[in-house]
This record gives C-alpha cells, structure tokens and sequence, in this order.
C-alpha cells in the first residue's frame, strides 16, 4: 500500500477524531482504526509506529469476535511490517495466520493468498518461525 504523503494526514486526522468520540470506547472500532493508522504508517515506511499500531490491533482482535477479514487483514499488514523491520520469524508467524484466515473466508481470497504465498518465499529460509506467534 503505497499512499501518497498528503493522504496519510488526512487519514491520521480522521482516526484520531473518531477515537476521541464516545463511539471510541468500543474495542471493534479501537481495532479497526489502529489497524487502519498501522496499515497507513507501513505505506508511508514508518515501521515503528506501524509495527505499534498494529501489534495494538492485532492483540484487540484476538480479544473480539471480529470479522474474520478485518483480522486477516491487520495479521498481514503486521507481518509486512515486521519483516521490513527485520523480524521474518514473526512475520512469517503473522502471515501464517491470515493465511489461515483467508483461506477459510473463501475463493475471494484467492488473490492475497497468492501474494502471501510469493512474499513468504523471499523471505529468508532460516528466519521461519519456531516459536509460538501469540508469544
């Protein structure tokens, strides 16, 4: 996702208003718009603050029945991320599970998996994950 520099204000300025409304308190929309601050803070390669993000979204959406797509979604958009910042075991961890995810949402995955699936072919071989990914 490659936004270009004067979308990322706008965007940023909105989740902040809409995190400071009473709405904000519900964990679906706490999730999803840090989710959508990481995802735009990785198309702008600012990794430290992606990777923040969306290590936020990804442990709300592991707490909340949440639609699956939207959970897949922040999964991959994390392990991009991290694998920019050097950490492919863990990213290698996330896109397993979106992975996962996508593939029991359907058919109309088939174009991320795809992708996934190329993505973690570059990744380096002996950074595969061995861990547990929820550590």
């Amino acid at each position: 996702m490659a936004e270009s520099p004067h979308w990322r204000p706008l965007y940023a300025h909105q989740a902040d208003r809409l995190l400071s409304t009473n709405g904000s308190t519900l964990p679906v929309i706490r999730a999803f718009l840090a989710s959508l601050r990481g995802q735009l803070n990785l198309g702008q390669l600012q990794l430290d603050e992606a990777v923040f993000e969306l290590d936020r979204a990804a442990i709300l959406y592991r707490e909340l029945y949440i639609t699956p797509l939207d959970k897949a979604n922040a999964y991959w958009a994390l392990a991009r991320a991290l694998a920019r910042r050097g950490d492919s075991a863990r990213a290698q961890s996330l896109a397993s599970e979106a992975m996962t995810i996508y593939i029991t949402i359907g058919e109309s995955t088939i174009g991320v998996r795809n992708t996934i699936n190329r993505w973690r072919r570059r990744l380096p071989v002996d950074n595969r994950p061995t861990t547990n990914p929820n550590q």
